[in-house]
């Protein structure tokens, strides 16, 4: 897993693994167990390069980041 922004600054690493972990909402739910400061800060999730909005089923080699919210105009 990657972290980006407030994540790999409050972590202080820029990556984390982590082993048996389903879905992204059981993901979420470590990386807070693990740093009790993000538990209040927004995230972004990107698995395999695509933001997801709801949780997410997760497999061996999966690309996960979590990243700060962000938005994209609309041209």
């Amino acid at each position: 897993m990657r972290l980006f922004g407030i994540f790999d600054e409050r972590a202080e690493t820029s990556k984390l693994y982590f082993e048996d972990i389903a879905d992204t909402d059981a993901l979420l739910k470590r990386l807070h167990d693990c740093y009790p400061s993000l538990t209040k800060s927004s995230v972004s999730i990107s698995v395999n390069h695509n933001i997801i909005r709801e949780n997410t089923r997760l497999d061996d080699g999966d690309e996960i980041a979590f990243m700060p919210p962000f938005s994209r105009s609309e041209e």
